[in-house]
């Protein structure tokens, strides 16, 4: 233990998650790694007690399957949790944010949204076809999970309007974020 930092503090540190404010940061490219130590953090405070628990998400996104383990944990956790994002929630992050039963923004964070990647690895034709069409049709649900929160706040937002904005990085403030619908609110000190 570091001479003038607690074992609490020193916890939060190396691992993420600080146990007493049931605070766990989800910070850096989403990978194995990032998600197993997300989903393990969450499985602890989950086994403690229901009590809400705090995200902190400052993410430029990553890899769509581990980020939909991330979101999967968060969506389906019995206790009520709230996505604070700071700085970038970009990418598979604006889709982890999503999951947050409360989704709060820090006035200079960033939220980015586009279909996903390209795969640029070689593969037999046949295989890149399978890869082609899983990509498409988990580019939809992503997309669809981004609409309809959208939806929430503007019933008659266009999908076609959507799917524009979906195609390159839409990048949006904190307030423009909360305005579309992808956020509830920014963090203020009043």
């Amino acid at each position: 233990m570091s001479k003038g930092i607690d074992h609490k503090e020193e916890v939060y540190h190396n691992t993420g998650l600080h146990i007493s404010s049931r605070t766990i940061d989800l910070s850096g490219e989403i990978d194995y790694a990032l998600s197993g130590q997300f989903i393990r953090n969450l499985h602890i405070l989950e086994h403690l007690s229901n009590q809400a628990i705090t995200v902190k998400l400052n993410t430029p996104g990553g890899d769509e399957t581990q980020g939909m383990a991330i979101y999967d944990v968060i969506s389906l956790s019995k206790c009520e949790i709230t996505i604070f994002g700071i700085g970038d929630v970009c990418s598979m992050g604006s889709i982890i944010f999503q999951a947050g039963n409360r989704r709060l923004l820090y006035p200079n964070a960033i939220l980015m949204f586009h279909l996903g990647d390209s795969d640029d690895g070689i593969r037999h034709k046949k295989a890149n076809k399978n890869w082609h069409e899983f990509a498409e049709k988990y580019d939809k649900k992503l997309a669809d999970i981004l609409y309809t929160r959208i939806l929430e706040k503007h019933p008659n937002f266009l999908r076609r309007k959507f799917d524009r904005m979906n195609e390159f990085d839409t990048i949006l403030t904190a307030k423009e974020a909360v305005d579309l619908g992808l956020a509830d609110g920014i963090v203020r000190w009043d």
